[in-house]
């Protein structure tokens, strides 16, 4: 009876690590495989290492000469006698259950017809550096795969009949052949990973071209990538709905984008959503971005979103403050554009109000529920706000059986922000959290932040760490796979970090409720990063504190993440950034009134600029604004200011701020950074002085090796 599987892996001057790679096989759970290894011209002792095995199931076959890896395979595959082909490397591990679990799938599945795995990613001693996250889904992997490579190729198994259907590896290709065989192999079956960790990658001593040729291989797979997007147009396997989705979840893959414009111009009868899709993505790749700015804000004041309109507004004036008819609408939206502040809200009943917004998730949100009840911190009361789904929620709710859970239920779905909103209105804490259906808190999670704000009433705002963890829902239960930390997360609250990145998640957070009263609620507007926008109205006036401990977890699945929305997601946190960094406007409007001549409205926002600078978050970004308007500060009362700004400036831009001291011939901007020079000396030492320690230990290197 033949096996089921072949494993075909090439070796070329292996030995180092060879032996590991035979054993990781020979030493499945599943047994019926042929292990077919193709030496491919070793010099090394590679085949004596093969040959010491007396295995049956190793079939040795030797090229005689260096034929390449393309040629080995493709040979290996015409001598294959399995249904499934399992690829190895020479110096990967594959786990033990790897071939019983993929085989298992596929039997399972018959439309997929390559199976790859998640895997770890291991240094030249065989120790983990990392797990590695690769799409799973056929759905995400369509999105993904015209962008990158979404397998780790020794760890693929793929049916026989799929592979020659396709007519195997191109063996006019030297590297990333295994990419361009998946752009063929999609168009007759299933691509998929597996959701486990079953495989061992080598990083940096690897004996294949990965780090060796990284320059050819990535130059390789841009042709191959840009070949099969423009075969796949023209062949109409790729259709106009398609490549939107594709450049929606790829916004900067500059190939998509350049083909979306194509098909875009030939289209006609655009919706409004792709009109605002090829608006935004004109506002990532093309220079003039004021102008999409002005065509995008226009389509959200008809959409009556106000706010977004006015930030696309502002940030087109930043960028070419001569615009009169955009200055009257950002003008006219001024005064509409105000926090919402809460007429009333409740009285404080309990210590916490935990609120958390949810719209058709019934199969997470009671793990969710349940993590709140378990808190060892029990003064809170939950507030569960259904935005319109179905009452399968109330179902759930009901079967907890607690009554410290609040529920209500809008007559239609009005967006996430609205059901917080609603959330805030009808909450009965002191201190507000927020929880979302589908993450977590540890069991002491409350009582960590309650008893720090309680002790320190001196502060406002308290966060936490959470893990992000990936994983599946599973008989309505999370299964989680593999975790991470927030990368940009600073060792202590960082104001000006914060806007820069939104490095704080929802469910760390705690603050006083009363807070909203000055700065006021979500934005409604906003469908992206609208927790972003109130931290920093918070951080504008209130006190911030960042506790280490990990108290929950961020969930997250193939089904929650955002990958169809990265365009979006792009476009919102570009306009949100800027807003916020250049005062809400502020220092849009301020170079409008002074290029139009509005000399009133110029001296009384200019003031106020001034007077709020040493408050404000001063990025470097905004110091730049406001150091480039220094020749309208040019009299007596603004010298020490302009002093004050320059030396900020000189601090990010020495170069360019003595470029420009230099072409203003300003003595008293000379004099105000005259103090820095000398630490800006010691800096240009220590790099000078690093660099001669590494050229001294090349010429070292080099004499070494005469």
């Amino acid at each position: 009876m033949e096996a089921r599987i072949t494993v075909i892996m090439s070796v070329y001057n292996g030995e180092k690590y060879l032996r590991e790679a035979i054993d990781s096989i020979l030493g499945q759970t599943f047994k019926d495989f042929e292990f077919l290894i193709i030496d491919d011209g070793s010099t090394d002792s590679s085949v004596e290492i093969i040959r010491s095995y007396t295995d049956p199931r190793i079939r040795l076959i030797q090229n005689g000469k260096n034929i390449g890896l393309t040629r080995s395979l493709n040979k290996g595959i015409k001598l294959a006698r399995g249904e499934y082909i399992a690829r190895m490397d020479a110096d990967d591990i594959s786990l033990p259950e790897r071939i019983e679990k993929q085989i298992e799938y596929l039997d399972y599945h018959p439309d997929v017809g390559v199976l790859g795995t998640r895997f770890f990613e291991i240094d030249k001693n065989g120790n983990v550096r990392r797990e590695i996250y690769v799409p799973l889904s056929k759905r995400n992997i369509e999105r993904q795969l015209y962008t990158i490579n979404c397998f780790c190729h020794s760890s693929v198994m793929m049916r026989r009949s799929c592979i020659e259907k396709v007519g195997l590896y191109d063996e006019t290709i030297k590297y990333a052949q295994d990419y361009e065989l998946w752009l063929r192999m999609i168009d007759v079956c299933q691509l998929e990973n597996h959701p486990e960790l079953l495989h061992k990658w080598r990083y940096n001593t690897r004996t294949g071209i990965s780090v060796k040729k990284s320059y050819e291989q990535n130059k390789n797979a841009e042709e191959i990538r840009e070949k099969h997007i423009k075969r796949k147009l023209k062949a109409n396997l790729i259709d106009y709905k398609y490549l939107t989705q594709l450049v929606r979840a790829n916004p900067n893959d500059k190939l998509i984008a350049s083909l979306f414009f194509q098909d875009y111009e030939k289209s006609k009868n655009h919706d409004l959503a792709e009109q605002l899709t090829c608006l935004q993505l004109k506002y990532l790749h093309e220079n003039k971005k004021w102008a999409y700015l002005n065509e995008i804000g226009k389509i959200y004041k008809e959409q009556n979103k106000q706010h977004v309109a006015f930030m696309c507004f502002v940030e087109s004036l930043r960028l070419k403050p001569e615009q009169p008819d955009i200055f009257a609408l950002a003008e006219s939206l001024k005064e509409s554009v105000k926090p919402v502040i809460p007429a009333k809200l409740k009285g404080n009943n309990c210590a916490v109000s935990v609120i958390m917004a949810t719209y058709n998730r019934p199969e997470s949100i009671g793990e969710s529920i349940q993590s709140v009840l378990n808190q060892t911190f029990q003064d809170f009361e939950l507030i569960v706000i259904n935005d319109g789904g179905t009452d399968e929620v109330r179902k759930v709710i009901d079967s907890l059986n607690s009554n410290k859970i609040k529920y209500y239920r809008l007559d239609k779905n009005c967006g996430h922000t609205t059901a917080l909103n609603e959330g805030i209105l009808q909450a009965n804490g002191k201190y507000i959290a927020y929880l979302d259906d589908d993450d977590i808190y540890y069991p002491k999670h409350l009582e960590i932040v309650v008893n720090f704000l309680e002790r320190n009433p001196d502060y406002d705002f308290v966060y936490l760490n959470s893990w992000w963890r990936y994983g599946e829902i599973s008989n309505n239960r999370f299964i989680g796979h593999y975790r991470k930390l927030n990368k940009i997360r600073p060792q202590k609250f960082d104001k000006t970090l914060l806007f820069e990145n939104n490095y704080i998640s929802t469910l760390n957070i705690l603050h006083k409720k009363e807070c909203f009263t000055k700065v006021g609620i979500f934005n409604t507007d906003l469908a992206h990063l609208y927790d972003w926008d109130l931290w920093k109205r918070y951080a504008r006036y209130f006190k911030f504190y960042q506790l280490d401990e990990i108290t929950g977890e961020y969930r997250w699945t193939q089904n929650n993440m955002s990958i169809a929305n990265k365009l979006s997601d792009q476009f919102f946190y570009r306009i949100t950034k800027a807003y916020h960094q250049f005062n809400c406007g502020d220092i849009a409007l301020l170079k409008s009134y002074l290029k139009t001549g509005r000399t009133k409205e110029a001296e009384e926002l200019l003031n106020k600029v001034m007077f709020d600078y040493d408050d404000d978050i001063k990025t470097s970004k905004y110091i730049e604004e406001v150091f480039f308007l220094h020749p309208y500060l040019r009299n007596d009362n603004n010298k020490q200011f302009i002093q004050k700004v320059t030396r900020d400036f000189f601090k990010y831009h020495p170069k360019r701020c003595l470029r420009e001291i230099v072409h203003v011939k300003s003595t008293p901007m000379l004099f105000s950074i005259i103090p820095l020079l000398p630490l800006l000396v010691l800096k240009i030492m220590k790099i000078l002085k690093c660099r001669t320690m590494n050229y001294r230990k090349i010429l070292v290197s080099f004499a070494l090796t005469q």
